[in-house]
């Protein structure tokens, strides 16, 4: 399992989910997708979005909120929203 993860809390965009997955291939970064999902995962757009870099992703699918928490319970939880006081870049980020 990868040490960095994101996760996607209900994705309601394939192509936003499919660019980020790529991204994190590329990255070697592991993504964790929180359902219910508002598309089909593994549709065209998506795939699409994502290119030949699907196959590579470390990804696990969680079938709630409370699923993730549990499988992950061991490990600090960073959220990030746009309507936070703390630049991302002002946070100090550790491992673990």
């Amino acid at each position: 399992m990868h040490p960095l993860r994101i996760a996607l809390y209900q994705p309601d965009i394939p192509q936003n989910t499919g660019t980020i997955l790529r991204t994190a291939s590329c990255l070697n970064l592991g993504v964790d997708i929180i359902e219910p999902c508002g598309f089909i995962l593994g549709s065209s757009r998506m795939r699409r979005a994502g290119m030949d870099y699907l196959d590579f992703v470390d990804l696990i699918r969680h079938q709630s909120w409370n699923q993730f928490r549990l499988h992950h319970s061991h490990k600090r939880l960073i959220l990030l929203t746009t309507k936070g006081t703390v630049k991302y870049i002002d946070f100090e980020y550790r491992r673990g």
